[in-house]
């Protein structure tokens, strides 16, 4: 997704999403910053695993910081894992007519031609009251 923003006096910015080494040195200036010793393949994951946007590459940063603190222990790639688990980073899939007529077919037990039939409504009112 491309997005543009503007600045000031009719400046245009083009923002897209981060790659690899541009999280990687995201996430290596911010365990710096904080005077951290997160290993490099514990960043590497994270950096991996998250390609959304930088507050989200921030806020897993954050997990992983926040249970290395509390458990006081060294943070692993499992820790790293476990918390990219929880935590949804998928590309969601775009919703078209196809899949919500096959998903409103398989819920009904109806065909797609069902659907798109003059008879539609006689087959789904019994489903509906």
């Amino acid at each position: 997704m491309r997005l543009v923003t503007r600045f000031g006096q009719g400046y245009s910015a083009n923002i897209t999403k981060p790659d690899l080494p541009t999280r990687v040195a995201i996430l290596r200036n911010k365990s710096d910053q904080e005077n951290l010793n997160i290993p490099n393949d514990v960043i590497d994951e994270i950096a991996a695993a998250v390609d959304t946007n930088v507050r989200d590459l921030e806020g897993v940063f954050n997990q992983v910081v926040g249970k290395m603190k509390f458990s006081k222990a060294d943070v692993t790639v499992e820790t790293a894992r476990s918390i990219l688990e929880k935590m949804s980073f998928k590309r969601q899939r775009a919703i078209t007519v196809p899949i919500i007529q096959d998903t409103v077919a398989t819920y009904f037990d109806v065909t797609i031609d069902d659907l798109n039939g003059k008879s539609v409504i006689k087959k789904l009112w019994y489903h509906v009251k």
